[in-house]
């Protein structure tokens, strides 16, 4: 079975958003810690994305060997 070509494209755009939003976290949690904590919310969220597509990536090179 073959690996589309755009997962890992998307599993690195699921990164990069992760990080961008735990970034944000840190730069608002002082003065608004309500927006701090939805930015950590949507960067968890994105983290999950990220494994999700991992995962799948994952088994369907389990399924090549």
């Amino acid at each position: 079975m073959e690996i589309p070509n755009c997962l890992p494209d998307l599993i690195a755009d699921e990164a990069h958003d992760t990080m961008k939003y735990a970034n944000l976290a840190a730069m608002h949690r002082g003065e608004h810690p309500d927006l701090g904590e939805m930015f950590m919310k949507l960067s968890g969220e994105e983290l999950h994305h990220m494994q999700m597509l991992a995962d799948k990536m994952a088994g369907m090179v389990d399924k090549d060997r």
